[in-house]
């Protein structure tokens, strides 16, 4: 089955953003997002098939994996390594596809890229 759509996937509503799924993919301090999949500029640990849950995979959208906020590894290549995104503030609901999220059955499908 084709994965399902957020209508409105940059809202988010977990106080630290482990429910986003936006497209933002630049940090707050103007660095462009390194993908996920890659090792350089800067080396990880964080495999998308183990933290595919956390909605990290083959793009440099940024994400709160572990952490307090959305972010992501730089291109840059020097420091900062990684950076937290600004992607504004928590809603208390979000839309997908016509339905409120706490009003869906199942669990929210994690985007592709």
């Amino acid at each position: 089955a084709p994965p399902l759509l957020l209508a409105d996937c940059e809202c988010y509503t977990h106080f630290q953003a482990f429910d986003y799924r936006g497209r933002k993919n630049t940090t707050s301090r103007g660095f462009n997002c390194q993908r996920w999949t890659d090792q350089a500029p800067h080396a990880h640990e964080y495999d998308p098939r183990t933290y595919a849950r956390a909605g990290i995979g083959a793009h440099n959208f940024c994400r709160s994996v572990g952490s307090f906020c959305a972010w992501c590894f730089t291109q840059h290549e020097g420091k900062p390594e990684w950076d937290c995104c600004d992607i504004g503030p928590p809603s208390e609901r979000c839309e997908i596809l016509g339905l409120w999220q706490d009003e869906r059955p199942d669990a929210l499908p994690l985007p592709t890229a």
